[in-house]
């Protein structure tokens, strides 16, 4: 007989590998995506958790390990069909005085070129000497950038009001696309 691999909930490993304010952000956006009908469930590693609303991804719940979470829920130029809604949350940004917040919290992941002849492709580059790309955001430069991942690592409570408004945002952006699709 086979035996089922149960796969743990997201409140039951920040119980066991989150301390202090770490925890208590944690739950609070965790509660804040299921009060407000985002679906969150598993990836197949098991510490990473997907929330979407209508089958969309909204964020994702990453690389939790003992006192370390991160959320990718910031899209910078993820791909060109992004870009329109990376520029209205950059406006949302503005609009609610977070530029601080996102300059302290969010980190961009420097390419490691772990796909290079797929990320090269999608970069415009060449496989062999291709090693990420360079983005302004908010009068601050990244350079050597994966194409794909934008984090805000063990974030503090107004990191985690802002994820929230962004979520948000992309919720509304989805039932705005929904609603003029129908």
């Amino acid at each position: 007989m086979e035996k089922k691999i149960t796969k743990p909930k997201i409140e039951d490993l920040i119980n066991e590998l989150l301390d202090g304010e770490m925890k208590e952000n944690a739950h609070d956006f965790v509660a804040w995506l299921r009060a407000n009908k985002f679906g969150i469930s598993t990836t197949s590693n098991g510490n990473s958790w997907k929330a979407t609303y209508k089958g969309k991804t909204v964020c994702r719940i990453l690389h939790m390990t003992k006192g370390w979470w991160s959320v990718e829920n910031y899209p910078y130029v993820v791909l060109q069909k992004h870009e329109e809604l990376t520029k209205k949350i950059e406006e949302l940004i503005v609009r609610e005085n977070m530029q601080d917040v996102i300059r302290t919290y969010l980190t961009a992941r420097k390419c490691r070129r772990c796909v290079p002849r797929f990320c090269a492709k999608l970069c415009d580059g060449e496989a062999d000497t291709f090693a990420g790309f360079k983005i302004e955001l908010f009068d601050q430069e990244f350079d050597n950038l994966c194409k794909y991942n934008a984090y805000f690592d063990n974030p503090g409570k107004k990191a985690v009001e802002c994820m929230k408004k962004i979520c948000e945002f992309k919720k509304q952006n989805i039932i705005d696309k929904s609603v003029n699709n129908a």
